[in-house]
């Protein structure tokens, strides 16, 4: 965290931020609205994780139920972090009523991590092969980035390799049981992973300014390396570590104000909005359930 306002200071260093309001008067609305649209298409993704999961641990639930339980534990670990313990909390409150035990929610846990990571090696990987270094970006060369690309495809292949081998057998660390996920699971993981990560970074790039020169391939390479750091850090929602490699990345090709306001709109729209609509939700639903015990407190005499 310490490195992420250190990275945010020294990108933020020449900003006039008295220009933020003109700047943000010259927004234009249709942008944000297609964020929101794809804000929300993602979190229909996300109970795609949720009720692969559950496929795959052979129960069923009701889909209404497997959706808003995922969008709140989607949007809580986005913001906190550690998807694997904060939404897993907020899963077996809901899914134990439907039959699921704590290990069952675990696996699902993993499996949505593994998920992630799937699409994330799987696009990267293919961008390095086949898409050219966008200018800017130092960490690689041209003979790395495709060494790069292709290990992350063969852990891929290899994962699925693992999963058409082993399908169904149990994995057993201690008291913890792992079932190998069948060929048709880890295509579908590969599959959702993927449209996960590319609608998150359409979300941020159709919130970019028109004026900035650069196509969606290479801002893709840039996003994932971004996106990659800030979950690797751990810092809550990549705080920081996103916000200040993409300034880091994108400054050469827009205005750093533009990019500044973009990249706060992102924020609040892929983050901070579905937080917001989770708690609005659990504190309507908690009034609703017990509006007979407030009404009757509300009349009693002090």
């Amino acid at each position: 965290m310490l490195l992420a306002v250190y990275l945010m200071q020294r990108q933020l260093e020449g900003i006039d931020f008295g220009l933020f309001r003109t700047t943000i008067k010259l927004w234009h609305a249709v942008n944000f609205e297609m964020a929101l649209g794809l804000t929300f298409f993602s979190f229909f993704i996300f109970s795609g994780y949720d009720a692969l999961g559950i496929w795959h641990s052979r129960r069923r639930l009701p889909y209404f139920t497997i959706l808003h339980t995922s969008f709140a534990a989607f949007s809580i670990s986005n913001i906190v972090g550690h998807s694997i313990f904060t939404g897993s909390t907020v899963r077996f409150k809901t899914y134990r009523a439907g039959g699921l035990t704590i290990s069952h929610v675990a696996q699902i846990a993993l499996l949505n991590s593994l998920t992630f990571w799937l699409g994330y090696s799987m696009l990267l990987g293919i961008c390095l092969i086949a898409a050219p270094l966008p200018r800017g970006l130092s960490l690689l060369s041209s003979t790395t980035a495709p060494a790069l690309g292709t290990a992350l495809l063969l852990a891929c292949l290899a994962y699925f390799g693992a999963c058409w081998k082993w399908a169904g057998q149990d994995l057993r660390f201690k008291r913890f049981v792992l079932n190998v996920p069948r060929p048709r699971v880890a295509a579908l993981q590969m599959l959702l992973g993927c449209l996960d990560v590319t609608v998150a970074a359409a979300i941020l790039y159709a919130l970019l300014p028109a004026s900035m020169e650069l196509g969606f391939s290479s801002f893709f390479i840039f996003y994932l390396f971004a996106q990659a750091l800030g979950v690797l850090s751990q810092v809550p929602g990549g705080l920081g570590v996103l916000d200040g490699l993409l300034l880091s990345f994108l400054r050469p090709f827009a205005d750093p104000h533009q990019l500044i306001v973009a990249i706060i709109l992102f924020r609040l729209c892929y983050y901070l909005l579905p937080l917001a609509l989770t708690i609005s939700a659990k504190l309507l639903f908690g009034a609703w359930r017990h509006r007979t015990r407030l009404c009757t407190s509300s009349r009693s005499p002090d």
